[in-house]
């Protein structure tokens, strides 16, 4: 078997990266590497790169998350396009113009997601929970040193979303800008549902689109439900994140790890970002508690950092997510909370119940590396196709 994998880049030392090939390697798949710049490239490179390919020397093409563009050069070769999204939702404008293409195999890890396509008549689509590269997790270990260097009550590693919401916002009249806050607080606090597809609807979208279109007569741009959607979920985000990190950073030694220089947080100590290989799992792995805060648009899948989480042999408090409690047991792997308070109340709880603590983090890591392998969900992949 052959494949044709794409590279986001080459510069980036991410999972795909190691973890893909390794997991390649172990199924006895031989792959080529492509490239191409998005952001820097036209496509009409990678389509004249695509004509190059001989179809018959692959069974399929893959890449992590999915590739409109990539998807349309498969189709027209006659090449079948396996994609496994770790982003959810994709945020791909107008993906179902190629969803539906018939060389696809798109795999989601949030159920939800994956459901709301397949209802729509989409028989490309598949739910595929995330994976982690068992061999490479079960080989580490942590030395004293490290662990010194990397020790927190309580760490938290991922991102803030600056700066997306509120372009957006300013560019809304009052009334719109008002129900998008008042969308944002209640689904702030609400855990396991999910409201934004419902409460945001096209009248909206319009609204806010023409209101822009007043304030710059000649301006091109215009926002989809699809990309409101987005911000809003990564702004909620946000304002849970801060509002968490500063909660519990004035009672507990708590870190964050993110590429953001965010320093109002009361308390938290601010690091930048750290390497998925090497160095975020020391951190998951030192640290008494680590967060899982979820984008709210993950509906009900088990986010990577979670499962990164567990296979680092940390121990995870992570808000709810029906998917976490369907694969692992509640305190027997992992700890939800369902609000602000519970949350607290847990850290205290664990922070002073060591030998428990350890216990879960020591069960997670063996039921993650036994049960979850990047193997073991490849072969349904290649079963699938």
């Amino acid at each position: 078997m052959r494949v044709l994998l794409y590279d986001w880049c080459e510069s980036l030392n991410y999972y795909y990266k190691v973890d893909i090939r390794d997991t390649f390697q172990e199924l006895g798949i031989a792959y080529d590497v492509f490239q191409f710049d998005f952001d820097q490239e036209e496509i009409e490179e990678l389509q004249r790169f695509f004509d190059s390919v001989d179809a018959s020397n692959y069974d399929f093409c893959f890449s992590v998350n999915y590739f409109p563009e990539i998807s349309s050069c498969c189709n027209r070769i006659n090449l079948k396009y396996v994609s496994w999204g770790y982003d959810c939702p994709f945020n791909v404008v107008d993906i179902e113009k190629t969803l539906g293409n018939a060389c696809n195999r798109v795999f989601c890890f949030d159920r939800i997601q994956a459901q709301q396509y397949i209802d729509k008549g989409f028989d490309t689509v598949f739910h595929l929970p995330l994976g982690v590269n068992a061999k490479r997790y079960g080989a580490m270990s942590f030395t004293e040193d490290i662990r010194q260097q990397y020790k927190a009550d309580i760490s938290f590693v991922g991102s803030l979303y600056e700066g997306q919401y509120s372009p957006i916002a300013e560019i809304c009249d009052e009334y719109s800008k008002g129900y998008l806050e008042g969308i944002i607080e209640a689904q702030r606090l609400l855990y396991g549902a999910y409201i934004l597809d419902d409460v945001i609807d096209e009248q909206l979208v319009d609204d806010i689109n023409n209101h822009f279109k007043e304030l710059q007569r000649d301006t091109q741009f215009r926002l989809s439900k699809e990309q409101l959607i987005h911000v809003i979920d990564q702004e909620i985000s946000r304002r849970e994140r801060i509002i968490m990190l500063n909660l519990l950073g004035r009672r507990y030694d708590t870190h964050l790890y993110s590429l953001q220089d965010y320093q109002q947080l009361g308390g938290v100590k601010v690091h930048g970002g750290v390497d998925y290989l090497t160095q975020m799992p020391a951190v998951f792995n030192s640290s008494k508690i680590n967060l899982n805060i979820t984008v709210k648009g993950i509906q009900s899948g088990v986010p990577l950092r979670a499962m990164d989480i567990m296979a680092s042999g940390g121990f995870l408090l992570s808000n709810y997510q029906p998917e976490l409690l369907e694969y692992f047991g509640y305190d027997e792997h992992m700890v939800t909370y369902e609000s602000m308070e519970d949350a607290i109340a847990k850290c205290d709880f664990y922070l002073k119940n060591e030998e428990l603590r350890r216990k879960i983090a020591m069960n997670a890591r063996e039921n993650v590396l036994e049960n979850h392998s990047m193997t073991d969900r490849f072969r349904i992949i290649l079963d699938v196709i």
